[in-house]
């Protein structure tokens, strides 16, 4: 019944023929171009944005979506304090049945803790709960047992997140310090006694770490964010755990919420992506000595780039921020949620090719969404380090009607994120997993 009711309002929302819109001074139309083709060279690859599947078995927040170096397996974590381990098969319909979760893993033995993150160590499950406990359990075969674990020290505040590699991960734990775990290590000299090879606590003065991404590579580099007014995003360097580098926010009125790194950039010159508070905006820096902000993602309006002292209202922040993004190292496309329920699709290299594939409806409207980019290095005032924009804007929309057909509300499925996007991923670069603040996963193709 909900592929049929999906596959009818996809047919009724897009009922309606594509002409070309009239272009004028105030409302411009984008055109089509030949480098439409850059996305990749198999449109096999893209996401479209149709719903195949809906996973409702949590009951609170998902913080953490983690596939299987073989993407047969991903766990969710969530704050009902349960993990959830999916086989994709079966999440697919290629199963008997309906779509259920293979194995319910509830990490703490008394009581339901939060669960801030998972990940995958070899064939072990690992999570990080508000107990202060990391976790590993073997969950191949029946229900999950826990094979080792180890306990962050109070002062030091809970795990919050989990960096996954082989044998080896990192925690980073509330309180800004890291430990290198590896597990073919047994007891040791360490604070925590078992596992632990390293530990290292970042200056309280640089501010509350909020998000940290790793090198994909060798795991030889961390960038950190964080909450100070000042320099606000570090460069780690985990061989010799010392600080390499320090830089700044685009502007002080907006800080770091989240990094990722790129997998698809250059292992000598590698890329992070950076999520700020403001306008949704994604940035991705070029790691050198002095780190360059090559391209810009924008979904704040206009004028691009802007970050008025008005803006900086804590609750417009985060009424639009991107806290969710994943790459596809086939095709480069770089696919972003954000706290409004929306997912888009973008072409890092030029805005043909970028679009919305989901989001949350905004009723009959003359208007509609384009993508633009704004290479500011060719202005006459622009300098070569500007970055390239890629900008997100309202259009008129001539072909609007008023006859357009709508799946009544009480048979409408739910195709869209009634909440805020907590975390994305893409299982062989070819189906994209994003989960909800209210607890639901979706499966897009």
């Amino acid at each position: 019944m909900l592929a049929h009711l999906n596959e009818l309002h996809m047919r009724n929302v897009n009922c309606r023929p594509k002409r070309p819109l009239a272009a004028s001074a105030s409302h411009p139309v984008l055109s089509a171009s030949p480098s439409a083709g850059s996305l990749g060279s198999s449109s096999n690859n893209n996401v479209k944005g149709i719903i195949i599947t809906h996973l409702h078995e949590h009951s609170g927040k998902i913080t953490k979506l983690c596939a299987n170096r073989e993407s047969d397996l991903f766990l969710s974590g969530s704050t009902d304090g349960t993990v959830k381990v999916w086989k994709t098969r079966s999440v697919l319909g290629e199963g008997y049945g309906s779509a259920r979760s293979e194995d319910t893993w509830i990490p703490t033995e008394t009581s339901r803790e939060k669960v801030n993150s998972v990940g995958w160590n070899d064939q072990f499950a690992c999570s990080a709960t508000n107990d202060g406990f990391v976790r590993w359990a073997d969950v191949g075969q029946g229900s999950a047992r826990v094979a080792t674990q180890v306990r962050i020290p109070d002062a030091e505040g809970p795990p919050v997140y989990l960096h996954c590699n082989g044998p080896m991960a990192i925690v980073r734990t509330h309180h800004g310090v890291l430990y290198g775990i590896d597990l073919r290590v047994g007891a040791s000299e360490g604070p925590l006694k078992r596992h632990d090879i390293w530990r290292k606590k970042f200056q309280e003065s640089h501010g509350l770490v909020t998000s940290s991404a790793i090198d994909p590579w060798q795991q030889s580099w961390m960038v950190i964010g964080n909450n100070s007014g000042q320099k606000n995003l570090v460069l780690y360097d985990l061989r010799f755990k010392e600080e390499v580098l320090r830089w700044e926010s685009p502007h002080q009125n907006t800080q770091p919420n989240r990094v990722w790194a790129n997998p698809v950039s250059r292992q000598e010159c590698p890329e992070v992506f950076v999520g700020f508070s403001m306008h949704g905006e994604i940035s991705t820096y070029e790691l050198s000595a002095q780190p360059l902000r090559k391209r810009v993602f924008w979904t704040g309006g206009a004028p691009i780039l802007s970050y008025s002292a008005a803006s900086n209202d804590a609750r417009k922040q985060d009424s639009l921020a991107t806290r969710s993004l994943c790459v596809c190292e086939k095709t480069g496309v770089v696919y972003t949620g954000d706290t409004r329920g929306a997912i888009r699709k973008w072409n890092p290299t030029r805005a043909v090719g970028c679009e919305i594939i989901s989001a949350p409806p905004k009723g009959r409207t003359a208007y509609r969404t384009i993508f633009e980019e704004n290479d500011t290095s060719t202005a006459p005032s622009g300098a070569s380090t500007d970055p390239f924009v890629i900008y997100e804007r309202t259009v008129l929309d001539t072909e609007a009607k008023e006859n357009q057909k709508v799946v009544p509300l009480d048979s409408k499925p739910s195709t869209y994120h009634r909440t805020p996007i907590t975390d994305m991923m893409l299982l062989n670069s070819e189906l994209l997993v994003s989960s909800g603040y209210d607890g639901v996963i979706k499966i897009w193709k």
